[in-house]
């Protein structure tokens, strides 16, 4: 009885993987870890899961850290801060409530991955098999995740910012609309452009707006939570989407981007540049129902807003 216990836990593993490859093949986003959280969430039952990559033949050695219930990594600084802070066993052998770390190996000697689960409200087995199954397999999809984001890469990031650009713009604004139908939770766009950027490029250069511009996508991002997001729409344009937010906590975001801009000297080949941005705020569902409607009204609130003023925040009504 208890061999056909195992064997039918063993078989369900198994199809709960084959399910987790095929979302990952079949996810165009370059945030492809999700897929692993969602995975783990429903596995475990768990209050919060943790990843984080770790490489100590680079100077820095963390390189990536995500989280699946948007804390922050600033609670969660490092390893040790995660050991003395909680009851963790690295182990697949969780009892209900408990802590738990997922040690995988990567590619060379001085590279691993960790999930961090908080709070496991679904027993593991103690299993030899079953860890070694799930451990290797775990470490299989990793490999396949990086090499993925690799492409993804390639894709979908602007080659002059380092922001996401419009193909994944596309994907994002498709996904956060099928997560209101879910959730019911909205989600706000600001639709920024620069002032006179065409002075900018006559007066300096194409190469030192380009610098500019570069410089301006670091404040943006700097500005926004680790869950929103922020793109290179095209030109001197940029766009935010801020996930879960109201328009009222959108329009504090645009003003304090606004605001940074504003009061930064742009320092580039020994002269001193200043530009400033207009900020057009829209919220889904309060002020568009589809993707292609909402870039439109946050386009239009941003160009009233130039019209009347420069350097100025402007809601969609």
């Amino acid at each position: 009885m208890a061999k056909q216990v195992f064997e039918q836990q063993f078989r369900d593993l198994v199809d709960e993987f084959e399910k987790l490859h095929a979302s990952i093949l079949k996810t165009e986003s370059p945030r492809s870890y999700g897929e692993f959280f969602s995975f783990f969430d429903k596995l475990l039952n768990t209050d919060q899961i943790f990843f984080w990559k770790k490489d100590f033949a680079k100077p820095k050695g963390k390189q990536k850290f995500l989280s699946f219930k948007k804390t922050s990594v600033v609670d969660f600084k490092n390893i040790r801060q995660i050991q003395e802070k909680t009851n963790f066993k690295e182990s697949l052998c969780a009892m209900n409530g408990a802590d738990l770390m997922l040690k995988i190996p990567g590619a060379h000697t001085k590279e691993f991955f960790c999930f961090y689960f908080v709070n496991v409200k679904t027993e593991i087995p103690k299993n030899e098999t079953i860890r070694h199954f799930f451990t290797h397999r775990v470490a299989g999809l990793i490999s396949l995740v990086e090499k993925l984001a690799e492409v993804q890469q390639l894709n979908f990031i602007d080659d002059v910012t380092g922001l996401y650009n419009q193909r994944y713009l596309n994907i994002l604004l498709d996904q956060e609309i099928e997560r209101f139908k879910r959730t019911n939770m909205s989600f706000c766009v600001l639709f920024i452009d620069v002032d006179h950027f065409k002075n900018v490029n006559d007066d300096n250069g194409h190469m030192v707006g380009s610098q500019i511009l570069k410089e301006i996508g670091v404040i943006v991002k700097g500005a926004i939570r680790a869950v929103d997001f922020s793109f290179r729409y095209g030109g001197d344009e940029f766009l935010t989407v801020l996930t879960n937010t109201t328009t009222e906590q959108a329009m504090n975001v645009a003003k304090r981007i606004c605001d940074t801009v504003a009061a930064t000297p742009f320092l580039i080949q020994g002269k001193s540049i200043h530009v400033t941005l207009s900020i057009g705020v829209a919220c889904f569902p309060d002020h568009a129902q589809t993707k292609e409607k909402i870039i439109q009204v946050a386009d239009h609130a941003m160009y009233c807003g130039k019209k009347s003023s420069r350097n100025i925040v402007y809601v969609a009504s």
